[in-house]
């Protein structure tokens, strides 16, 4: 499978998580409470396709567009990876569907 087909069906996984984390942040707006644990388990999503993200870069590095590359690196390396790898992400989930609301 090429890059190109890779990176659609990754995409693919990002818009949807997307999707998720902004009805995520709809449902805190009348409820603070996260009594179903979403936020937990938007924080494992978002650890997943981080390792997806990971796998992408290693597997096609050499053979990716030199802009796409660096772009991918910059975020691997950058704050918001190192926020999803943490095991208490449903936090960072929270706030970070709140602040996607916001915008």
């Amino acid at each position: 499978m090429s890059y190109a087909e890779q990176w659609n069906a990754l995409a693919a996984r990002i818009r949807s998580l997307r999707s998720a984390a902004e009805l995520y942040a709809q449902f805190l707006v009348s409820n603070k409470n996260d009594s179903f644990g979403a936020g937990k388990d938007l924080g494992a999503h978002c650890r997943s396709v981080l390792g997806a993200l990971k796998s992408f870069n290693q597997s096609f590095h050499a053979t990716l567009p030199p802009n796409a590359r660096a772009r991918l690196q910059t975020f691997l390396n950058g704050h918001s990876a190192k926020v999803i790898s943490d095991a208490d992400a449903a936090r960072e989930a929270k706030a970070g569907s709140i602040q996607a609301r916001t915008k």
